[in-house]
């Protein structure tokens, strides 16, 4: 503490000068301003006495195998070399602070550990390197509330077990900007500690180690370690994936630190072992190694509550792979494209997935299990149907173009709402028995536009040059608001006990052969539709139907008519004024 009385005693001395000259000015007053050459130097000096009053606080250390025996700071002033099988520093008390103030603990064969203690409170580690020991770096067994910062602790272990880590750190420690490489294992924690921000790689047995509860970890790069994660259950984990493949085993939270390519054959890039796990794939993409891959991201059926979101999943092609590929319960998937896998994204029970693409995968594009939810989704290109939908699914806001199979390939008792469906290989829509179509528009597909099954309502939907018919509904089924021209085959067409109402059809049996509305069996009832312009108007081939308020004219190319009605219908009269009609009559103009 003599520097400081110095530095006092000299502020002291100018502070009392007095002068007894003439109080008169002798001129203008000369400037006071300092130049910033002038305060840089003041600044340098200043920091020069603080640091050396520091340094009168702290212990230097310089020489190898160094007991610290007493709380305080330490520094080193110079590299430590251990010989003997001994260690370069042995903590023996607590509340310590060791800056190793930038040197390096560089051990040999002749070494232990880099740093060591155990049963310690309180200690600081921090800036600098422990390298080449034969044992650990560093190790604090059964310490509590140590913290290790900025260090580089590199090819510790030579003695080769396993069980040397880079690191080992008690209870309620935190480990925080550390450099962990080539060693035995990387860094291991006891309860209630908290990793974050290091780099853990390539050392040769496990990456990060966590044997108990309540850890915090973040932020960390782990790769390149044979097990880069070996952690108990109960601790909080926010995992920045570097590599795959990786089996995430806990529930957590995981974050792609950059775009990760998979080059193993048959192994999936991410298996998903465990409840509540969110990855975020933060705009980066899974890349499979093609036709010999396993699914990009897999959680097999014994977990739930899976999300998934923000990136792209490609190039997953092995036989009935898929980019993602989930049978657990209730997952959720959004913000992701699926190109070029065998399968895009696959899903099952109660999944819901939104404003995904997929596009160019072999097989489906999306493909959803029973109750699931599919929204603002596109699929385009895919060999099979663009989005096929589990019973008691529901689809919305979607569109889907150019599929192999059909565009929209929905089970029992679906609801199919604002869908767009255009040039795919087999129907636009099709969705079985017990389903709701509305507001949705299906053109230029290679058969139908709409197929419904049995008691099935369709509404409000328009139907334009597909290649056979526009709507087919069938037994017990209900076809209103719905507009259908331009098709192949007929608009609309149902069989038996369905309701056609309040529908336009136009110009069907384009270039082909169709009716405007073709009703192939009884109990079915036509009301208040429009037909015009199609190769028949309205077209009843049985006995048994309800056909009445409905308007046709121009429908003659195929040489029958407005009217193509089988005898024995219920039909109102045909009419060509609304003037004194009844009000059943059907019209003609």
């Amino acid at each position: 503490m003599k520097k400081i009385n110095r530095i006092v005693a000299v502020l002291c001395v100018a502070g009392v000068a007095f002068g007894q000259g003439s109080l008169t000015p002798p001129g203008a007053p000369a400037p006071t301003m300092k130049t910033l050459d002038e305060l840089d130097s003041a600044i340098a000096g200043v920091s020069t006495a603080v640091s050396a009053i520091q340094d009168e606080a702290r212990t230097p250390i310089s020489t190898a195998s160094y007991a610290i025996n007493s709380s305080g700071s330490y520094y080193l002033t110079a590299n430590l070399m251990p010989e003997g099988g001994n260690s370069g520093i042995n903590i023996n008390v607590n509340d310590v602070t060791l800056d190793l103030n930038g040197f390096s603990i560089l051990g040999g064969l002749a070494s232990g550990q880099g740093i060591s203690m155990s049963n310690r409170d309180n200690v600081v580690v921090k800036n600098g390197t422990v390298r080449d020991c034969h044992y650990y770096g560093i190790t604090a067994y059964n310490s509590t509330r140590c913290r290790f910062e900025n260090l580089r602790v590199l090819n510790n272990g030579g003695h080769g077990s396993a069980s040397y880590f880079g690191i080992h750190a008690g209870e309620n420690c935190t480990i925080t900007g550390c450099i962990v490489m080539n060693n035995p294992s990387g860094i291991e924690a006891e309860a209630g500690s908290k990793i974050t921000g290091n780099q853990i790689v390539n050392n040769t047995s496990y990456g990060l180690r966590l044997n108990e509860t309540g850890c915090y970890v973040a932020d960390n790069i782990v790769k390149g370690n044979s097990n880069n994660y070996d952690l108990a259950a109960g601790n909080q984990l926010n995992i920045l994936l570097c590599e795959i493949p990786e089996s995430l085993d806990w529930p957590c939270s995981v974050k792609l630190a950059g775009t990760l390519e998979c080059t193993s054959a048959g192994v999936d890039g991410i298996t998903v072992a465990a409840d509540n796990v969110t990855i975020d794939m933060d705009g980066h993409t899974l890349v499979g190694p093609g036709a010999s891959s396993g699914n990009g991201i897999y959680q097999s059926s014994s977990y739930r509550n899976l999300r998934i979101f923000n990136g792209k999943v490609t190039e997953w092609q092995g036989t009935n792979k898929a980019g993602i590929r989930i049978h657990s319960i209730d997952p959720i998937l959004s913000d992701v494209q699926a190109s070029m896998n065998d399968y895009g994204l696959y899903a099952l029970t109660g999944c819901r997935i939104s404003d995904c693409m997929a596009y160019d995968n072999a097989i489906f594009g999306i493909s959803a299990g029973i109750g699931s939810r599919i929204v603002n989704c596109t699929a385009r290109n895919n060999g099979s149907a663009g989005i096929d939908a589990g019973e008691g699914s529901a689809v919305s806001g979607c569109v889907v173009s150019n599929n192999g199979g059909d565009g929209i390939d929905a089970g029992y008792n679906c609801t199919i709402f604002d869908c767009a469906a255009r040039d795919n290989g087999g129907d636009g829509i099709n969705a079985s028995r017990g389903s709701s179509i509305s507001g949705c528009t299906a053109r230029e597909n290679a058969d139908e536009g709409i197929s419904a099954g049995n008691g099935s309502t369709v509404s409000d939907c328009v139907v334009r040059e597909n290649a056979d018919d526009g709507i087919y509904a069938a037994e017990g089924s209900t076809v209103s608001g719905c507009t259908a021209s331009y098709n192949t085959g007929d608009g609309i067409r149902v069989y038996i006990d369905s309701r056609v109402v309040n529908c336009t059809c136009d110009n069907n049996g384009y270039n082909g052969d169709g009716a405007g509305i073709h009703a192939t069996s009884s109990d079915n009832r036509i009301d208040g539709n429009t037909v015009t312009d199609n190769d028949r108007g309205i077209d009843v081939d049985v006995t048994g139907n309800f056909i009445v308020r409905n308007t046709a004219s121009g429908n003659n190319t195929g040489g029958t008519g407005n009217w193509s009605i089988a005898v024995g219908n219920d039909t109102g009269d045909i009419s060509t004024s609304p003037s004194g009609a009844g009000a059943w009559d059907n019209f003609e103009f």
